[in-house]
């Protein structure tokens, strides 16, 4: 066990496993990375395998859990601005292509999708519209106003 006082050994570790974290992206392996390359410069000025598997150990938990939720919200922020799927559809205009009379669904045309359409009052078949809400496969929209 007197290979683990050597710090070349705890820089290749820590090495490899900020290695392995670059192909994970799970920032937990870095931590350990960290904590090796700690007790690697300790190794230079402390010889006990025992104590520097402890600085190892200690250093790596005490980042993995006060540091790993910090990092994960800096680097995976959710952009709000981002939308996708159904939730981009809002705010966008379409046109009616089926006439919508309350309580009964209509169509409308976006982007060259069709999609069942509710409104708050009739909307005939051509008029302009502005999805204000979807919720499965219906669009909530209402009339625009022409200017």
């Amino acid at each position: 066990m007197d290979w683990l006082a050597n710090p070349s050994i705890w820089i290749l570790i820590a090495i490899a496993f900020v290695i392995l974290e670059i192909f994970t992206l799970s920032f937990y392996l870095l931590w350990f990375g960290i904590g090796a390359f700690v007790s690697g410069i300790v190794a230079f000025f402390w010889q006990s395998p025992v104590d520097l598997i402890l600085i190892f150990s200690a250093v790596s938990i005490i980042l993995l859990i006060f540091t790993r939720p910090l990092a994960k919200k800096w680097f995976f922020k959710e952009d709000a601005s981002l939308k996708n799927g159904a939730d981009a559809l809002i705010g966008r205009s379409g046109v009616v292509t089926k006439a919508i009379e309350p309580p009964h669904k209509g169509e409308i045309k976006i982007d060259g999708n069709h999609w069942s359409a509710l409104a708050d009052s009739t909307i005939a078949e051509g008029e302009t519209v502005e999805i204000t809400k979807v919720e499965g496969v219906t669009a909530y929209v209402r009339k625009t106003q022409n200017v």
